[in-house]
């Protein structure tokens, strides 16, 4: 449909009488040109059927229309700011749609309808999310709506349940509940007023768990001296707010029996806490569904309170919606952009127990910052279908709809892009725990084991043993994580000092704290680097995938001594890797320097603070020259008589430690020779006693033969004549 210039300017939409009765939304303002051609009735049910709907217009009169305040004149004029000619006034073309799309990386609802609009003679488009009010005619046809903030309201608990019940129903990814034992002990909530704890005693009956994060006050645990007394009641003046707003929303939606680690695990006892730890993925498995404090940075914030509805709501544009049934009705534009989906935005995204708590639960209630939120395997969607931006992690659907046996049966269909979809599920999902801090240090691998189980029911065979964090088969590429420092102002994670605690062994990434980075984990084929031995010491032999006393991994593999780095600056990640030329190592040994802490001045390198730049020397002394290869920060100047650049190396370190050059050496795991280019990875590591290495680090090289027919010479992993060693890592 073509709808060409209206000569008049202005119209008001009248509303009809329908079945909501006399409530009227506010009446949406456009011209006489809109509502005659793209937003006359037929246009918008051409819209609605999935039909392109073209609209002829110009530059001024847009501008006259926005003058007017009409709602689509303003949505368009600026896509003329760059494609029409202004001397001439030219007729712009746009082509409008309404498409319900799903896009992985789009709004939730996936089937949220959007408004495209392109202008003509261009391939750039743009989409605005369409929403409508419960109350108005729209409501019928426009399933999008502004966020529900009174969470604590009949509706919220209404439109959950609504949720949830669609989730059970129809939901084929998603498990149905089923007959299940209670954990040992829950919440009695069927009087909110008087919870009490109760021992199960193993009857079956559906439950709630709560996920949230502990805080700091601990004066409600139970103990064993107040255990008899939780037993008899629990006075509710003690109970943190968070969990009292659980058991307010457990009784809400019909459930009597709710499970809060804190009060159902008698805190100050290692036997209950062990025991409770060997069950507590299945708690969260067996739930009927998880509440997720996600907005409470404490036990004591609380989640039922009314969230505040945001401001640019209040400044997007109305149009007239002109329903199946005669009604016109309001929709509203979301012009804002997207809603600012912001990595780690809520407390429980920096809590790491509470990753694996929402990994590990199949239907799952989110008290979010701004809403309400259902997540299932199927969808993750505000309750009242209102529109936002996701990025969440989720366990593959295998975990939840099938038997260990069922499991083994399928994958044994699997294809090789079925096992790199279970590989980068693993990425992402490791990524975001090692984002997430501790209360408890020592926690690092048992606050995982949960999920971890999971992934080696479905790759066990595919994989073997889960050692400390890391897959038996997919040695030795698992050895090549690195620790990423982030410099977000959300997650700002720079390199730490390595803990004093034993928490995992060094070549395991649970050793260290902070975001690491994880090699998708696939089978190695390159002879660069072979496993001899491999085995870590279980803290309890209940928890295969929990806490290590002790660990060890020999492999056969060349080692050599590591770059050594001369910059003065702040240690980063890139450097220019340097060979020492004949000139340098001659001045070195026939022109001394008068004292060890005196060297020969090699370069220059500049920094700058505060509009002011400094410029240091880049000095080599006798202590530097051991391993025949130096390293500088990316745009160091260099004196080229003294030093050979040949090429750049990434030098990533695990912790603030430090060792001397001396003491410091790579080892090659992994090489790969494509044509005239050779790509290099391994690890940084330093000795302890009894001949034994610690990793310290992680290094990456590549390089081509081309132009430099002496690399392998210059570059001692490279060269041919490097022998092979038997090396033990701790």
């Amino acid at each position: 449909m073509a709808c060409s210039m209206a000569p008049f300017r202005w119209s008001w939409f009248p509303f009809q009488s329908c079945a909501f009765g006399r409530r009227r939304p506010a009446k949406p303002m456009v011209c006489g040109r809109c509502a005659t051609g793209p937003l006359a009735p037929q246009s918008w049910r051409m819209l609605m059927d999935g039909e392109k709907v073209m609209y002829h217009t110009s530059r001024s009169l847009l501008e006259v229309g926005m003058g007017d305040e009409c709602a689509l004149c303003a949505l368009l004029l600026p896509w003329t700011d760059t494609r029409v000619d202004r001397t001439t006034d030219s007729e712009v073309e746009f082509t409008l749609n309404v498409t319900r799309e799903e896009e992985d990386n789009g709004p939730s609802p996936k089937d949220a309808p959007r408004l495209r609009i392109e202008a003509s003679s261009s391939a750039v488009w743009d989409e605005y999310c369409l929403y409508a009010s419960p109350d108005d005619p729209a409501a019928s046809e426009i399933i999008t709506r502004r966020p529900l903030v009174q969470v604590d309201s009949t509706e919220a608990y209404k439109l959950a349940l609504k949720q949830l019940n669609e989730c059970i129903a129809n939901h084929g990814s998603c498990p149905k509940p089923g007959p299940t034992p209670l954990p040992n002990r829950v919440i009695d909530c069927k009087d909110p007023s008087k919870p009490r704890l109760i021992i199960t005693s193993g009857i079956s009956s559906p439950y709630i768990a709560l996920s949230y994060v502990w805080g700091s006050d601990a004066s409600h645990i139970t103990l064993l001296s107040n255990f008899d007394s939780y037993i008899a009641g629990i006075d509710p003046h003690i109970i943190p707010q968070t969990i009292r707003d659980a058991i307010t929303v457990t009784h809400g939606l019909g459930m009597r029996y709710l499970w809060v680690d804190a009060f159902c695990i008698i805190q100050d006892s290692s036997e209950d806490k062990n025991t409770e730890l060997v069950r507590m993925g299945q708690i969260y498995r067996d739930a009927y569904l998880t509440i997720i404090a996600s907005s409470a940075a404490h036990a004591n914030a609380g989640i039922l309170h009314s969230r505040p509805m945001p401001e640019y709501y209040a400044t997007h544009p109305r149009l007239p919606f002109h329903c199946r049934d005669g009604c016109v009705g309001t929709v509203s534009v979301f012009t804002a952009g997207k809603p600012d989906y912001e990595p780690m935005k809520e407390p429980v995204d920096h809590r790491a127990w509470c990753l694996q708590e929402r990994l590990l639960s199949p239907r799952k209630l989110v008290y979010a910052t701004d809403t309400l939120e259902y997540h299932c395997q199927t969808a993750t969607v505000p309750v009242n279908n209102s529109i936002k931006w996701w990025g969440t992690e989720r366990l593959n659907s295998l975990s939840f709809s099938l038997s260990d046996a069922d499991i083994t049966n399928k994958v044994a269909e699997w294809e090789e892009e079925d096992w790199g979809i279970l590989q980068m599920e693993w990425v992402f999902v490791m990524s975001s725990y090692t984002r997430r801090s501790l209360t408890q240090k020592m926690d690092k691998l048992v606050a995982f084991a949960g999920a971890a189980e999971q992934f080696d029911r479905i790759w066990h065979t595919h994989s073997g043993r889960y050692i400390a964090g890391l897959w038996e088969k997919h040695l030795p590429r698992d050895l090549l994580w690195l620790r990423e420092p982030w410099e977000f102002g959300w997650c700002d994670d720079p390199l730490r000092p390595r803990p004093q605690e034993y928490l995992a062994p060094s070549w395991s990434w649970a050793s260290v704290e902070g975001h690491v980075r994880v090699k998708p984990p696939v089978d190695c084929d390159d002879d660069a680097c072979e496993v001899l031995e491999c085995d870590v010491t279980l803290m309890d032999e209940r928890l295969p995938y929990g806490r290590v006393s002790g660990g060890r991994l020999k492999i056969r593999a060349a080692m050599v001594p590591a770059p050594c780095i001369i910059s003065h600056e702040s240690l980063g990640w890139y450097y220019k890797l340097l060979v020492p030329t004949e000139e340098l190592r001659t001045q070195m040994t026939t022109v001394p320097p008068p004292s060890p802490n005196e060297g020969i001045i090699v370069g220059r390198s500049s920094t700058k603070e505060e509009g002011r730049v400094s410029t240091m020397q880049i000095v080599v002394r006798q202590e530097h020259m051991r391993g025949g290869l130096l390293a500088v920060v990316e745009g160091t100047d260099v004196e080229r008589s003294l030093l050979t650049p040949v090429g750049t190396i990434l030098l990533a370190f695990d912790s603030t430690e430090r060792v001397p050059p001396d003491r410091a050496w790579a080892i090659v795991i992994y090489r790969e020779d494509v044509g005239a280019h050779i790509h290099t990875e391994g690890l940084l590591v330093t000795d302890v006693d009894e001949g034994s290495f610690r990793r310290i680090g992680y290094w990456l090289y590549q390089v081509d033969r081309k132009g430099s027919d002496t690399v392998e010479e210059n570059i001692p992993w490279l060269h041919p004549d490097t022998k092979k060693c038997s090396i033990e890592l701790i």
